[in-house]
C-alpha cells in the first residue's frame, strides 16, 4: 500500500508539472506574440503623402514654374540630363511638392530635424523632373532657383538638403557643409520688392528653407506607448506648438518601449508640444493626440484610438 500511495502521489505531482508546463508555456507564447507584433509603417504612411502637382518645361529653352503654394522655380536652358548623362531637349515634366504646415509634414513623414537636433522651417519642397517616364537630374553647373515669398521672413533661415532615411522619414543637412552651392539669399528683397527665401539649387530631390532652433534649459523627452505598438508599426511625432516645427521620434527602446528623437533627444522644458502618433495594426489605422508642456526628464504615456485615414487626414491637417 505504501508503494502505492507513492506511486499515486508521484503521478499526480507529474500531472501537475504537465499543467503548470502548458500554462506557462501558453503565457509564454501569448506574451511573444503581444510583443513582436509587426506591421510596416513606412508603407502605412505613404498613403498620406500629398499629391505632386504637375508642370512642363522646355528642356532646351528652360522656363518657370509656381506652386499652388506660392513657391516659384526658374529653370534654365539645357538644364537637364539623363541619369546616364545625355543632354534632354524636348518637353521635360516637373513634379511638385509643396509642404509649408505642420500636418503635411506629419502627413507626409517629412519632420524638421538634422541628425537629431530640431529644425524651424520655412517651407519644404521637393522637385522631380523626368522625360517619358524616365528620370531626370540636373546638367552640370546648372542651377534652379527656388523663391518663396513670405511676409516677417527670418533673416536667419538656411537652406537644407533631404535624405530619405530607413524609417521613411526624412533628414536634413545645411547646404555649404561639405556641399558645393553657387549662390546663397536666404532673404531677398528682389527687383520686385517681394520678400522671400530665395536659393539656387544645384540638384533636385527634397530641399528645406530651414534654421536651427536656438534652445537652453534642455532635457531628455520620451513618449511610452502600448506594449501593441513599436517601431515598426508606428512613428511617433513632436510638434511645437509655437513654433514651425515637427520632429519624428525615430529612436525606440524596445525594453522601456519608448520613442525619442535620439539619445541626446534635448528639448527646451517649458515647451509647449503635441504629441501626434500614427499607427496600423493588422489593416487597421491608429491615431494619438497629447498636448503637453515639456518638464525635467519626462516620460509622456500615450494612448490609441481606431481611426479612418479621411479621419486622420482631418486631425492632422488641423494641427
Amino acid at each position: 500500500m505504501k508503494t502505492t500511495r507513492s506511486i499515486l502521489t508521484a503521478s499526480r505531482m507529474l500531472i501537475a508539472i504537465l499543467i503548470l508546463g502548458s500554462t506557462l508555456s501558453s503565457c509564454k507564447k501569448d506574451e511573444v506574440k503581444q510583443n513582436t507584433e509587426t506591421g510596416n509603417i513606412a508603407t502605412a504612411l505613404s498613403q498620406f503623402k500629398s499629391a505632386p502637382q504637375a508642370f512642363t518645361v522646355s528642356g532646351t529653352t528652360g522656363g518657370s514654374v509656381t506652386g499652388a503654394e506660392g513657391l516659384s522655380l526658374t529653370f534654365p536652358a539645357n538644364a537637364f540630363i539623363t541619369l546616364s548623362g545625355t543632354a534632354v531637349t524636348g518637353t521635360v515634366n516637373i513634379s511638385l511638392t509643396e509642404i509649408n504646415t505642420k500636418g503635411k509634414m506629419v502627413l507626409n513623414n517629412a519632420p524638421t530635424t538634422s541628425q537629431g537636433k530640431f529644425l524651424i522651417s520655412g517651407g519644404e519642397f521637393l522637385i522631380e523632373a523626368e522625360q517619358n517616364g524616365s528620370k531626370l537630374k540636373l546638367a552640370p553647373g546648372k542651377r534652379v532657383t527656388a523663391f518663396k515669398p513670405v511676409t516677417n521672413g527670418d533673416a536667419a533661415m538656411g537652406f537644407f538638403t533631404g535624405k530619405t532615411e530607413a524609417d521613411g522619414s526624412l533628414d536634413w543637412t545645411e547646404e555649404g557643409q561639405g556641399q558645393q552651392v553657387a549662390v546663397k539669399d536666404t532673404f531677398n528683397g528682389g527687383s520686385t520688392g517681394v520678400a522671400g527665401y530665395a536659393y539656387n539649387l544645384d540638384s533636385l530631390g527634397w530641399s528645406n528653407f530651414d534654421r536651427f532652433y536656438s534652445s537652453a534649459n534642455n532635457t531628455t523627452f520620451k513618449v511610452q506607448t502600448p506594449i501593441e505598438y513599436v517601431d515598426s508599426n508606428t512613428a511617433v511625432y513632436v510638434v511645437f506648438q509655437n513654433e514651425s516645427t515637427a520632429a519624428r521620434l525615430g529612436y525606440f527602446d524596445a525594453a522601456a518601449h519608448t520613442f525619442e528623437v535620439d539619445h541626446s533627444n534635448n528639448i527646451p522644458i517649458g515647451t509647449q508640444i503635441l504629441v501626434v502618433a500614427i499607427a496600423e495594426r493588422n489593416g487597421q489605422m491608429y491615431w494619438s493626440s497629447t498636448a503637453t508642456t515639456i518638464i525635467a526628464n519626462q516620460v509622456l504615456p500615450i494612448t490609441f484610438t481606431a481611426k479612418t485615414k479621411a479621419e486622420i487626414d482631418q486631425l492632422a491637417n488641423a494641427l
